[in-house]
């Protein structure tokens, strides 16, 4: 290792040099600088099929592959910014170069497929290998592209899942490393695959964002969709007692999938199942905690003269459509929905319900039923019907 690391600086010395010709033969050793390269990818598949017949430890062919790669990355990278004084480098560049760096290229492509399990995958990719794979996904990306609008998803819920991708080709990075390659090819399969067997979005949606928990998609990006996406379906309940038991559902849910990959999209960063698991167990308990205090206050408040309510014979879905209808028609002002509301909320008990809940009744006021605009609808059949014979 210390003759080949000796020799691997001497040649990125020599190719750093503008003065330096690749083709320029030394006297010492009759070998050009591309000679001497041509060798060494022959010699590194030569040492590492030999170490591997011989059975060495997990570590020792982890280490030695490890150091090849990186050699062999710096080689390349330095022959892709190789830059020569002569006047005829842009034929020779393309004539010896890039087939140098190619073949380079070659054997870090053969250390990947055969030795897969050793390679060092905190090592930055080559230029010309990141450049290549940009290619290919970006042609593979468009496809998935096609197919994500094809299956009527949200443009929300395309960006979430591919952008990983996209930041990939726009470069958002400024180096990617083997576990980059790795990850979003294994992100890429997992969509194609995936998306073969979806014939509705609606009935997916849960399966893809397992899909994400499942690939570790640890970016911030993803987190906050997650954490948005549970918060709107959470506060549309109206009872405490109701968003608990939909929060309790999304931490069951997640606690109970599957990981593919513990290593995230963003290494080192928590995972994106624990970051959730973490965030759902705080906001259980506060929710929890703001019940006790609410619970306390009513007991502090009972000796308080209770307050008579005004009957009526409606629901609360009913009675929230009636006057979402009344509000529209000008009986009452809109700015003052909110007042209205509250008042209602307050001095109105409906069927089966006493005391009726402040957020319960916007929210079925804010999206009245069909049922209940059903009921409404002949209630003021019925009031016309009165003011046409004057029945009263």
């Amino acid at each position: 290792m210390t003759y080949f690391l000796h020799h691997m600086e001497k040649l990125v010395s020599s190719i750093s040099n503008a003065e330096s010709c690749l083709l320029k033969q030394c006297k010492e050793t009759g070998l050009s600088i591309s000679d001497e390269i041509e060798h060494i990818p022959v010699f590194i598949k030569d040492k590492l099929l030999h170490e591997s017949a011989e059975e060495r430890s997990k570590k020792r062919l982890s280490s030695l592959i490890s150091f090849y790669q990186s050699n062999l990355i710096r080689l390349i990278d330095e022959l892709s910014k190789k830059e020569c004084s002569c006047s005829d480098k842009t034929t020779c560049h393309e004539t010896n170069l890039q087939p140098l760096i190619q073949k380079l290229a070659n054997t870090l492509i053969f250390i990947n497929n055969q030795f897969k399990d050793y390679i060092n995958h905190n090592a930055t990719l080559p230029l010309i290998c990141e450049t290549n794979h940009r290619s290919i996904i970006k042609e593979r990306y468009h496809i998935l592209l096609k197919n994500l609008i094809s299956h009527s998803f949200s443009s929300e819920m395309i960006f979430i899942m591919a952008h990983p991708l996209s930041d990939f080709m726009n470069q958002n990075k400024s180096s990617y490393t083997y576990h980059d390659k790795f990850f979003l090819y294994a992100w890429l399969e997992r969509l194609e695959s995936i998306l073969l067997q979806i014939t509705n979005n609606t009935e997916h949606n849960d399966l893809l964002c397992k899909l994400m928990i499942a690939n570790n998609l640890n970016s911030d990006e993803c987190i906050d969709f997650f954490i948005s996406f549970i918060t709107e379906k959470y506060k549309i309940e109206a009872t405490k007692t109701d968003q608990l038991q939909v929060l309790s559902y999304f931490l069951k849910c997640i606690k109970q999938t599957v990981i593919f990959r513990k290593s995230g999209y963003i290494t080192g960063k928590t995972s994106l199942q624990e970051t959730l698991v973490n965030w759902l167990t705080l906001e259980i308990d506060y929710i929890k905690n703001s019940c006790h205090i609410n619970e306390r206050r009513n007991k502090e408040h009972k000796s308080e003269i209770s307050i008579e309510k005004v009957k009526t014979n409606l629901t609360v879905p009913q009675l929230a459509a009636l006057l979402r209808i009344s509000l529209e028609v000008g009986v009452f002002s809109k700015e003052q929905s909110k007042e209205l509301l509250r008042h209602y909320s307050k001095y109105f008990s409906t069927i089966g319900t006493i005391n009726i809940s402040y957020d319960s009744l916007y929210n079925k006021f804010r999206k009245p039923t069909e049922v209940s605009l059903e009921t409404v609808k002949d209630i003021i059949l019925n009031q016309l019907k009165i003011i046409q014979k004057k029945e009263f």
